[in-house]
């Protein structure tokens, strides 16, 4: 196996400094430079072409948000940003130009743990296999319409773990703003937003901004008793679990977790399972363990849709290879293809 080159963008030195000292305690990674602005990350990937690049978002010159932006553009390459901010909407900022990942910076203080010494090479292990999706949004075909207007055709569940939200952003996306069915989401925390580098509450709301700004559809916190709507897409609020009940309104529970989860994906899709039967649409997107196999299987077995994103476009293939072991998947995609899928088997609504 051959190493993974990183590429280090960064303007302190200490920093720079850290987080090569980490890496390098690997034998599989190399670093091949390291640039202290963003303008010579941007140049050092076009001559370097290295596997991995690791981005600090406040930088001279040109900052990380405007390098991820030009190196996507033109030099596709899987991206960490490594900040010390508390500002959620800046990490979805470089999620939505084009990173994989958001960590917390290192630091070779005592209460760095080993631990996450592990997990921060881990990291970067994972990122430099993905496939990079170079856009968001993505272009939308020839669907069939639909005029029903008494049941949903068709209710979409979407659960999603580390590194979904790009995945997410790419499929809500790219659906029509008139899709003939509303969307329940379950994304767990990402462990950066949980170690102290943003806030759950703040990841949430970051969270749905982010997805409202890159969706044509409308995006919101699911609400307790909510009837749901087409062309909505309701995403779970951290700490609850999410369900769809008689009448097609929401439930929220404090239940117990699912799966080491609140919200669980498990929960969300048997419930679509149960409710929606053969209407029921699940997609299990990137993450680690099994959370929402079983879900998913259940909407399979009661003769809805399945679908599962690849391991290509997986930052973790974990979840979805839990549904595949179990004949769970109907459909194995590419993130960027999800959506046409989606759109095929829901069409989109008239107002007929």
């Amino acid at each position: 196996m051959s190493q993974i080159r990183v590429l280090i963008a960064d303007d302190s030195p200490t920093a720079v400094d850290i987080i090569a000292t980490i890496l390098e305690t690997d034998d599989d990674i190399r670093i091949v430079g390291k640039a202290v602005n963003g303008r010579e990350a941007v140049a050092m990937a076009e001559t370097l072409r290295p596997d991995v690049i690791t981005v600090d978002i406040q930088m001279p010159i040109m900052n990380g948000l405007d390098a991820i932006k030009q190196i996507m553009a033109h030099y596709p390459t899987p991206i960490l940003v490594i900040t010390s901010s508390t500002d959620a909407s800046i990490a979805f900022q470089a999620l939505s130009f084009g990173a994989l990942e958001v960590v917390e910076k290192p630091s070779l203080e005592l209460d760095f743990h080993a631990r996450k010494y592990e997990e921060f090479i881990r990291k970067v292990k994972l990122i430099a296999r993905v496939k990079v999706i170079t856009h968001i949004s993505g272009k939308m075909v020839d669907v069939k319409t639909v005029n029903d207007t008494s049941d949903f055709l068709r209710v979409i569940g979407i659960v999603a773990s580390t590194g979904g939200p790009r995945a997410l952003a790419s499929i809500l996306g790219s659906l029509p703003k008139n899709l003939s069915a509303p969307v329940l989401v379950v994304q767990h925390i990402a462990d950066g937003f949980t170690d102290g580098l943003i806030l759950a509450d703040g990841f949430t709301d970051g969270l749905i901004q982010w997805l409202a700004d890159v969706s044509p559809l409308r995006v919101k916190s699911a609400e307790q008793g909510e009837a749901l709507a087409r062309g909505t897409v309701y995403i779970a609020p951290n700490g609850k679990h999410l369900e769809i009940g008689a009448q097609n309104k929401i439930v929220l529970s404090e239940k117990e977790d699912v799966s080491g989860h609140k919200p669980s994906g498990s929960v969300l899709l048997r419930s679509l399972a149960t409710h929606a039967k053969r209407h029921a649409v699940g997609v299990l997107l990137t993450g680690m363990g099994r959370d929402g196999a079983d879900g998913m299987l259940a909407i399979k077995q009661n003769g809805g849709h399945t679908i599962v994103q690849d391991e290509a476009t997986s930052l973790i293939f974990g979840m979805p290879k839990a549904a595949i072991d179990i004949g769970a998947a109907e459909i194995v995609l590419p993130a960027e293809r999800i959506a046409e899928q989606i759109t095929r088997w829901t069409g989109i609504k008239t107002d007929a």
